[in-house]
């Protein structure tokens, strides 16, 4: 069993993040007094005094560097666990601090092989995320002089490192996690840090580092210190196997994590000893690192133990680079990451997106590629061995994690320690955070400055900022001037990574610093400004270089704000306010003139210049004439710069003719359009047009625009003469003519025909025009009037045409002439049929005679010609032989119709009756058919009032019933409703349908109705229905009979608790819903299989017609089958047994009269030899 005090460091698999529950057994303690702090043991006493304050068992394990002593618990405890012990521990007043020894984790992942496919090291250009190390390795490829400290696995031995390593130290103190032996020693060799299935089943040290949710799983070694080393400093440019950053720096591998991870008391104590300062029990370093590589992590924010020993390394001069750690979240909750004066490196992917596991936050410093699979190839590839426990032979591999970006941003650290071997670690951190690249966008998880540090590492960048700048920045240069603006830019400058900006007359006047571009912009500067710039290209080493001066540069003058054209023959003069004497930027030294056919001022241009400030006018000449030309004018800086702004157009002139005659058009009632050509007059001019009912034009209308050819005058009166004229402006020659408008539109009446047969009449209003006008008015079956059926000239506002087809549709349309004989536009008046032949009358045309309906015939009209047809027949009914009054009627569509009825009449009414046929528009030629009276209907009412009601009626014709009685309680309806009981419903009873078994018609007239004006009773009626034996239809059983409501919802019959008495030869039933009503033979079931229950559920008294009635009714049953109802607990509730009809009714009371109550019940029913057990549901 591993035995374990302090923060635990574990060792992670490639890409694996730090468990979700860390553990550890140990705790870094540091006592005020400095000869305990320093002691090699503790004494009893001091540890009895120590575990009663902590409330837990503590060993001492050991001294450490720093001052600080290690104690151990009997077995490791959760994290949070061990902090509340170290906490319990911090508040003794001999206790400096005491921390939770914390664990941390490799950042690490496998990857491929050989330098093109190390993509990580590439130029940007080729790979978004490359280190540009080929531009770098231009300037160095490092020194021997460098060493650099790898605290991790240790290394195995690979030939890439031959020749590479200084003497180095294995500082695991835990013999089991060490797997070497024995505790720390002289060996940094890694003998691998595999964990067989066993360990990691527990119980021990090593219980579920592979496996922390059900152990039990082996893994193999990760050999995570020779991949880190190798990327650092593998043996380059040797023709074999991989690159690394640094070609010669030496690497001095520190082993501080093994099976399982490692302890950050041994972390801490190679850091120390790493850059020369002395750790107890370990040899003294002669050969101190400058750089210190971290790839581990673990959870919590940086002890106090971690901080003091960087502390103590940056001081001796050293840089400490460490991994941000695996887990996808904030930098500052895991440490050595989160400590301060470390480099904290993110990782990124392949794209420059932040990899997916990668730790962010406003702790890190720097991110450096470290891959992030699948695929395979978007990991690091580095130096690994292939043995899976113990070191095999030599191989590579690809593998990802912050572990493998740290050795990328530690090895261009080295580099650039070669070039300036004097450096301070805080330059070197100011150096790596102004040497990147900005992080691209869209990568799918895009990195920012506030999570991945100031942006990607570039190792070019990076040693130039190592370089001294030597050259000033060449060919500088004026790039943009405006009005406010001036902008330079230059060539690079040898080793700059940035520029200093002076005014070229101060050069001891910094304007701006830390400039990347190689151009500058001054802004918000007064117009008419001289001025100049000096630049010096700089870095973070050398500082500022050699300057170089910009040209003498001007703003831009002040542009004219206002100007007038004046157009000659050949030329324009424009005329301009002068620009002022004084203040230098109100002021000019000049203006410029140009003029040009195209408005972007391309092709000839037409210019003159001035250096008269005083000036106010300026002239372009050599124009041709009728020619329009774009202007810009300018004024000009004190170096002679123009500033121009476009001033618009103008249109240079000549001699003019008159227009030339053409036709007028869009004549109207209240309009004319003047239409004229150019008459030579060259393009591009304004003409003049005029109209006036005078000749004279007294008071003309006009109108005007440039190469207007044509002009719309409106608002004229209506059959009047206008003249007319057009001139070319300013003063050209006047085109004179003259015309009518036309009279005004008819325009349509309200019912513009008056159709008969054979004939049509059409009217129309005169639209304002005045008595005398003449109209023309045609006709024609053809809508586009191809074939006119007749013309008509008239004064008058109406027009008859005979001679016409019957049934024939006919357009009309009018129009009104003026004195010279022009016509309006046709008015279209619409359409209309003639009246179809009336229909012929047979000798006898009544059919059929109901209450509510009769039935007629007539001589239908033949289907073609369309002449001697008709689109159908009406059918109309009326008490009055004139049919004055309310009409009953039926349309029938198509000629062939013969025979319709009319219903809804009143019974007992004599109807006068005709038949019209239809044309398409639904007028009517009709023909007289007769009268006749509707039967007379059989029905009794009654009113309800403070007794009983009891209604009685003998069906008439005679049928099977021969009489009815309904008895309705006192107080089922309201007082005054009217009951009605009819049995004239011979030709409106439903037919026998019903979910309920098979039912069948009790024979003719037997159906009857009852209505209370639309109420229904609150209470249950009684019907008692007595019978004629002897019409009784042969073969039917009057016990089989049941009387049945019809449901209009369900649009079937549903069957009401009935009793037949074949003594008295009566049958009668209990309702509580008004509807039609009859009796019907039901039908027994032979079996079980089809057993019907009504309602489903029950709901007595709950006034809805779908579950409420006063008994259950089981129906389709087999002939005397017995029926139990049963409650859930077993208990006999009621019993009955199914009538000849298949039918049995309960009426929810038990067995002894009382009342079911609410709740679910089990009927039992046999019959047919078998038995079925139903489930139903009573709701009180």
């Amino acid at each position: 069993m591993r035995i374990l005090t302090l923060a635990l460091l574990l060792l992670a698999s490639p890409l694996e993040a730090s468990p979700s529950s860390p553990r550890t057994r140990q705790i870094i303690i540091r006592f005020k007094d400095l000869q305990v702090a320093r002691a090699t043991a503790l004494s009893a006493a001091q540890l009895s005094q120590l575990n009663q304050r902590a409330g837990a068992t503590l060993t001492h394990w050991r001294r450490m560097s720093g001052d600080s002593q290690v104690l151990r618990l009997p077995a490791s405890l959760p994290l949070d666990e061990v902090r509340l012990i170290a906490q319990r521990l911090e508040s003794d007043p001999d206790v400096e601090f005491a921390e939770a020894d914390a664990p941390a984790y490799p950042a690490l992942s496998p990857n491929d092989t050989l330098y093109s496919s190390q993509w990580h090291y590439f130029s940007p250009s080729a790979e978004v995320a490359g280190l540009n190390l080929a531009n770098a390795w231009n300037i160095s490829v490092g020194t021997a002089n460098t060493v650099v400290a790898v605290l991790d696995t240790g290394i195995t031995g690979h030939a890439e490192f031959s020749g590479r390593t200084v003497t180095g130290y294995d500082f695991i103190s835990d013999a089991p996690t060490a797997n070497d032996g024995d505790g720390r020693d002289s060996d940094p060799s890694d003998p691998g840090n595999y964990i067989t299935a066993i360990e990691d089943a527990g119980p021990g040290n090593f219980t579920g580092c592979c496996d922390p949710a059900a152990g039990g799983q082996a893994c193999d070694s990760t050999w995570h210190g020779t991949h880190v080393a190798g990327t650092l400093g593998a043996a380059t440019n040797n023709g074999f196997s991989t690159a690394g950053v640094n070609w010669n720096a030496k690497i001095m591998p520190l082993r501080v994590l093994g099976k399982c991870g490692g302890l950050t008391s041994d972390v801490v104590d190679a850091i120390r000893w790493a850059v020369g300062l002395p750790v107890s029990g370990a040899p003294t370093n002669s050969l101190p690192a400058k750089v210190l590589n971290l790839s581990l992590s673990g959870p919590g924010t940086c002890s106090l133990s971690y901080q003091t020993a960087i502390n103590n390394a940056v001081s001796a001069g050293a840089v400490v680079v460490a991994a941000a750690g695996n887990d996808n979240a904030d930098v500052s909750g895991f440490s050595p990451g989160s400590c301060a004066n470390v480099i904290s490196v993110a990782a990124a992917r392949r794209n420059g997106g932040r990899a997916s596991y990668s730790n962010f936050g406003t702790l890190i410093d720097i991110t450096a590629p470290g891959g992030d699979m699948p695929p395979t190839a978007d990991g690091v590839l580095s130096l690994l061995n292939a043995g899976t426990q113990g070191p095999g032979a030599d191989t590579t591999a690809y593998y990802e994690g912050t572990s493998m970006a740290t050795p990328h941003v530690a090895g261009a650290i080295s580099l650039m320690l070669a070039v300036a071997p004097s450096i301070t670690p805080a330059q070197i951190l100011s150096a790596v955070s102004v040497s990147t690249r900005p992080f691209p966008a869209g990568t799918g998880s895009d990195c920012t400055v506030s999570s991945c540090g100031p942006g990607l590492l570039d190792a070019h960048k990076l040693l130039l900022n190592g370089l001294p700048v030597t050259t000033a920045p060449a060919n500088l240069r004026v790039s943009s001037v405006t009005l406010s603006r001036l902008e330079w830019s230059w060539d690079a400058a040898p080793n700059a990574v940035s520029y200093d900006i002076y005014y070229a007359t101060n050069t001891a006047s910094r304007i701006a610093s830390g400039v990347t571009a190689t151009s500058f912009t001054l802004t918000s500067l007064s117009a008419n400004f001289l001025t100049g710039i000096f630049v010096r290209g700089v870095n973070i080493y050398s500082g500022s270089g050699p300057g170089g001066t910009s040209p003498s540069t001007a703003t831009l003058s002040q542009p004219i704000l206002g100007s007038a054209f004046a157009a000659h023959s050949s030329s324009v003069t424009v005329f301009f306010t002068s620009c002022p004497a004084s203040p230098t930027e109100q002021s000019c030294a000049g203006y410029a003139l140009a003029a040009s056919t195209a408005s972007n001022f391309t092709g000839t241009l037409f210019s003159t210049t001035s250096a008269n400030r005083a000036a106010s006018q300026l002239q372009v000449s050599g124009l041709a004439n009728w020619t329009t030309y774009f202007f810009r004018l300018a004024t000009l800086n004190v170096l002679g710069q123009p500033n121009f702004v476009s001033i618009g157009s103008i249109r240079t002139i000549g001699p003019l003719l008159a227009p030339g005659a053409t036709e007028f058009s869009n004549v109207g009632s209240g309009q004319i359009r003047f239409n004229w050509t150019s008459g030579g007059n060259p393009s591009s001019l304004t003409y003049l047009a005029q109209a006036s009912p005078q000749p004279n034009f007294p008071a003309p209308a006009g109108l005007s625009g440039i190469d207007l050819f044509s002009a719309l005058f409106t608002d004229l009166g209506p059959n009047t003469t206008y003249y007319f004229r057009a001139q070319a402006m300013p003063n050209g020659p006047y085109l004179n003519l003259s015309t009518m408008t036309l009279p005004l539109n008819p325009a349509p009446t309200a019912a513009p025909f008056s159709p008969g047969a054979g004939q049509m009449n059409i009217q129309w209003s005169d639209g304002g025009n005045p008595t005398g006008t003449v109209y023309e008015a045609e006709l024609s079956a053809a809508s586009n009037f191809s074939a006119p059926a007749g013309s008509s000239r008239t004064l008058n506002g109406s027009a008859n045409f005979l001679g016409l087809l019957s049934n024939t549709t006919y357009y009309a349309r009018v129009r009104a002439l003026n004195g010279l004989g022009g016509a309006t536009a046709f008015t279209p008046l619409g359409n209309s049929q003639t009246l179809p032949n009336a229909p012929g009358v047979p000798a006898q045309s009544l059919v059929a005679v109901t209450y509510s309906s009769i039935t007629v015939q007539w001589l239908s009209l033949p289907e073609f010609p369309s002449s001697a047809t008709c689109a159908g027949y009406r059918l109309e009914a009326s008490t009055d032989p004139n049919f004055n009054g309310q009409i009953f009627s039926q349309q029938l569509a198509g000629a062939s119709s013969s025979t319709g009825a009319i219903t809804a009449l009143s019974d007992g009414v004599t109807y006068y009756l005709r038949v019209g046929a239809l044309n398409s528009q639904g007028a009517a030629r009709y023909a007289v058919l007769g009268a006749t009276a509707t039967l007379a209907r059989n029905r009794v009412s009654g009113t309800i009032s403070g007794s009983d009601l009891i209604l009685g009626i003998t069906p008439a014709p005679a049928s099977l019933i021969k009489q009815i009685t309904l008895r309705v309680p006192a107080g089922a309806l309201a007082s005054a409703t009217v009951v009605t009981l009819n049995t004239s419903v011979e030709f409106e009873i439903p037919p026998p349908k019903s979910n309920q078994g098979q039912i069948n018609s009790a024979g003719a007239q037997t159906g009857f109705e009852i209505t209370a004006g639309g109420s229904q009773p609150n209470a249950s009626a009684s019907l008692t229905l007595r019978y004629d034996p002897a019409a009784l239809p042969p073969g039917n059983n009057p016990r089989t009979l049941q009387l049945a409501r019809y449901d209009e919802g369900a649009r079937q019959w549903t069957l009401l608790p009935s009793f037949v008495d074949t003594s008295t030869h009566a049958l009668s039933a209990t309702v509580s819903h008004f509807s039609y009503f009859a009796p019907f033979f039901v039908t027994a079931a032979s079996n079980l299989d089809n057993i019907q229950i009504f309602p489903i559920p029950w709901e007595p008294g709950s006034k809805d017609s779908r579950f409420d009635a006063p008994v259950l009714t089981l129906s389709n049953l087999p002939p005397e089958s017995r029926v139990r109802a049963l409650s859930l607990s077993g208990d006999l509730v009621w019993n009955g047994v199914a009538s000849s009809a298949g039918v049995l009714n309960w009426d929810g009371r038990t067995r002894y009269g009382h009342r079911a109550a609410t709740g679910t019940y089990l009927l039992i029913i046999e019959g047919g030899g078998r038995r079925v057990v139903r489930r139903m549901v009573l709701v009180r």
